[in-house]
């Protein structure tokens, strides 16, 4: 049995993981965030969720099991699990400003 349950799942480095993770804007993942992630975690709620790690062989390692495991948590159990459409965001927009301008309008000014 592995020391860490880790090394009993795919393992990767914090390079390959960033690798195999889609770019944000055009932009490479970078391997950065992925230590941040495992030394200081995403705040979620009134926790803090962490990217799971070892040190294996002078490398840090996760794992792709991993990697679901925190992606899944930072979600939480409020996160839609469909995005909405444009037309959907751009009706949400205007009902927002709408709001918006309804509650400037009940505010007196003296």
């Amino acid at each position: 049995m592995p020391a860490h349950p880790i090394l009993a799942e795919t393992c990767l480095t914090l390079a390959q993981a960033s690798s195999s993770l889609p770019a944000i804007g055009g932009k490479p993942f970078r391997v950065k965030r992925l230590y941040v992630w495992k030394d200081l975690g995403i705040k979620v709620g009134k926790a803090r969720v962490v990217l799971e790690t070892c040190k294996f062989g002078g490398q840090v390692v996760t794992s792709e099991e991993a990697l679901e495991r925190f992606f899944a948590a930072t979600r939480g159990p409020d996160a839609p699990a469909i995005k909405r459409s444009p037309a959907a965001r751009e009706k949400a927009g205007k009902a927002a400003g709408d709001w918006v301008r309804k509650r400037m309008a009940e505010i007196k000014v003296n």
